[in-house]
């Protein structure tokens, strides 16, 4: 006979010795792993604005895939607002995009506007 079989509504983690905060929080840390960027969509990112098949090192593959880890960053964020090692890489990751998106605008300013646009960046 097991604990969960005499109390049914209670979970198991509270009989490890943890608290409802800490299985709340691991249970949201479940699910950000969940969120992150798979193989699968980045892949998927490449082929969008690759050049060319397996194209990564083009500013626009670059810039959408910053965009993209940006997104991700910021929802982790809103859960963690403390989270002030996080927000110092956000910070890094949205001023390589800037650089890069400077770099663009100079290079080609019709193709900066293009990936702007459909990537919503402001």
């Amino acid at each position: 006979m097991f604990i969960c079989d005499i109390i049914p509504n209670v979970p198991i983690a509270w009989f490890c010795g943890l608290t409802p905060r800490t299985t709340q929080l691991y249970g949201e840390f479940l699910k950000m792993e969940e969120k992150r960027m798979e193989k699968v969509q980045i892949e998927q990112i490449i082929k969008t604005y690759g050049r060319k098949e397996g194209d990564t090192g083009s500013t626009e593959v670059q810039i959408a895939l910053l965009t993209a880890r940006i997104q991700e960053l910021t929802a982790h964020l809103d859960i963690h607002k403390n989270d002030n090692h996080s927000r110092r890489g956000l910070l890094m990751l949205v001023s390589q995009r800037k650089s890069l998106l400077k770099y663009l605008e100079k290079k080609d300013i019709t193709k900066q506007r293009e990936l702007k646009k459909s990537l919503s960046i402001r």
